[in-house]
């Protein structure tokens, strides 16, 4: 074949060639063939151009969630890291504009032949190598970590860097600027900030719920911020967004690495599957920009505050509910603030936290696990020296927010009632069972103001079902012989039963 006066002559650019730049990368070997001008472009198989390009990138290349990422050199150890250290690759362009910085790059388009040179072959193409290192890059990381989790999670990457010393100072100060209701609140907001930090399984986090009895300003936004400083920058969301924005918003390569989601200033009753989810579904699914839809374990720790929070009994079984104290007039403390989550000084703060997870001071019998998130239960309130009286103090105060329980029993109460007034007009004994047509029942919870006159009689025997599970409604279930039907049953009738 002649050479081409238009075109460079290029060299050899195989590994066997002594002449070849230590830091050349290519997808062909290109030969000059004697002094006569003539050059061969050679096919190289995949295996040795990946080898060539480990060696060069010192394999530095990495996967996260079916995406390419590298981690900058020279990383400081004065401060924690963050995103600024990461270079996530989302496309073809990115990663080769990665090689151009590792190497210099011969990227060949177009025919070449096998080494026997009897059989034309076409060289892999930029966008074929790209996915191809998609695939085969590996490990495959869970989610990116700045900050150490305790104990460390086993499929995540951990951006090297080092935390100082513990010395216990810097937790006792954080504590001496909280402003809790009670000294059980004080210890519930403690094991919020220690949450994030759990490398417990995904999906075993509670929320939590801050509110006060002292209206606005009392500072329940400012003890979650401060819940969630030590561990960077958080998800910012709305009570209004959407699950589809929100769920997108978690799969985004900027927001790698973020640990707690805060849910600022509710104001209507919380009763959000999406949010629900949010907090103790095992993995959180969406769309990723040039990925497409992925998945990633749920290691999220989710913060509400709320001035009167109302919580469907599925969320309030999800939650840990805090209090905060009486307003401070503090002019220093937005000042203090900042100055204790600085950069430099956030290290230590966090050095603390670590060891307060590692720390077990008090132990949780297995029977005393009162609810759905028993690991946290027995890995974080064992931190501090009374987890039994704080396990129990969780689950006795959800009653108080639980507003499905509420709706049961005015909604029981009110049956009650009618039922009492009907059997005294009719002289009819109170320890008998009594039947109800479900078009009864909402003619008199209508009428109560519990439904809205539009909803169907079938619509509430579904929403009388849901609410059983609240002790208060537990009189009052459906007929097993026709659907339509509701049987009221008194306790004493209950009592002879048995």
């Amino acid at each position: 074949m002649k050479s081409d006066p238009t075109k460079p002559i290029t060299r050899d650019f195989s590994d066997t060639n002594p002449s070849l730049p230590a830091n050349i990368w290519s997808n062909v070997r290109s030969h000059l063939v004697g002094d006569t001008g003539e050059f061969i472009t050679y096919y190289i198989p995949l295996q040795t151009i990946d080898e060539r390009f480990d060696k060069l990138s010192k394999n530095r290349l990495k996967k996260v969630n079916g995406k390419l990422f590298t981690v900058k050199k020279d990383i400081a150890q004065d401060v924690i890291p963050n995103s600024d250290c990461l270079k996530m690759i989302d496309n073809v362009e990115q990663f080769f504009a990665l090689a151009h910085s590792l190497t210099r790059l011969n990227w060949h388009q177009g025919p070449c032949v096998t080494s026997t040179r009897d059989q034309p072959l076409t060289a892999i193409t930029k966008k074929e190598y790209y996915n191809h290192k998609i695939d085969v890059t590996e490990p495959h990381y869970d989610t990116i970590e700045f900050l150490p989790h305790y104990p460390p999670l086993k499929n995540s990457f951990y951006v090297p860097y080092e935390l100082p010393p513990a010395t216990g100072k810097v937790w006792d100060e954080f504590v001496a600027h909280l402003n809790p209701a009670t000294e059980m609140d004080s210890i519930l907001i403690q094991a919020a900030t220690l949450t994030p930090g759990w490398g417990g399984p995904p999906g075993r986090r509670p929320g939590f719920i801050f509110s006060s009895d002292y209206g606005v300003e009392s500072g329940k936004t400012v003890t979650a911020e401060m819940v969630a400083a030590g561990y960077g920058e958080r998800f910012d969301m709305s009570e209004k967004d959407a699950w589809t924005k929100i769920s997108s918003s978690l799969m985004s390569s900027k927001n790698a690495g973020r640990r707690v989601v805060l849910i600022d200033n509710v104001k209507s009753r919380i009763d959000n599957s999406g949010l629900e989810s949010l907090i103790t579904s095992k993995f959180l699914a969406g769309w990723k920009l040039y990925t497409g839809q992925v998945q990633m374990p749920n290691y999220l720790t989710v913060l509400i505050t709320a001035n009167a929070p109302e919580l469907s009994r599925d969320l309030v079984s999800r939650c840990v509910m805090i209090k905060i104290g009486e307003p401070i007039k503090d002019s220093n403390h937005s000042e203090w603030q900042e100055d204790f989550f600085s950069p430099k000084k956030l290290p230590f703060f966090m050095a603390d936290v670590m060891a307060k997870i590692a720390m077990q001071k008090s132990s949780l019998a297995h029977n005393r696990v009162t609810d759905r998130h028993g690991p946290w239960q027995t890995n974080i309130l064992t931190s501090f020296e009374n987890a039994e009286e704080i396990a129990d103090y969780i689950h006795d105060i959800r009653p108080m927010f639980d507003m499905d329980l509420k709706k049961a029993i005015n909604i029981s109460k009110i049956i009650e009632e009618y039922i009492e007034r009907y059997r005294h007009r009719k002289k009819e004994p109170a320890d008998k069972t009594f039947r109800i047509s479900l078009e009864d029942v909402k003619h008199i919870l209508v009428a109560a103001g519990e439904f809205k006159e539009s909803t169907t009689s079938a619509y509430i025997g579904k929403a009388l079902a849901s609410l059983r599970a609240c002790d208060a409604l537990q009189p009052f279930s459906p007929d097993p012989e026709d659907s339509r039907f509701w049987i009221w049953t008194p306790p004493q009738a209950e009592k002879e039963s048995v």
